[in-house]
């Protein structure tokens, strides 16, 4: 899925995370995740995957709600993806979605 950011070097700490999330090197996905978010024009995505895998309960209702604050450039992949991760944040798996 494409992601929104306008810095090239967040783009690419939010794409290594990813990688490291699908081989399961947990251990290094929150720093690059939270290196990609830092700079504020990283992509909002990576932030609400902060949330979805933080074990620190303090650090995932800050990331979901900057996840959820009014709606940056982003792409409809990524709303929906982001809607998705806070709706089961809070309970509600079933969300009905509108990109």
């Amino acid at each position: 899925m494409p992601v929104t950011s306008s810095s090239a070097k967040a783009r690419a700490l939010y794409e290594k995370g990813m990688e490291d999330y699908e081989n399961l090197y947990l251990e290094r996905l929150q720093p690059r995740l939270a290196g990609s978010g830092e700079r504020g024009s990283g992509p909002r995505l990576g932030v609400a995957w902060i949330a979805f895998n933080s074990r620190n309960p303090a650090e995932v209702v800050v990331a979901r709600e900057k996840a959820k604050a009014p709606p940056a450039q982003v792409t409809p992949g990524e709303k929906l993806m982001i809607q998705w991760i806070a709706g089961v944040q809070e309970g509600n798996f079933l969300a009905e979605s509108r990109p």
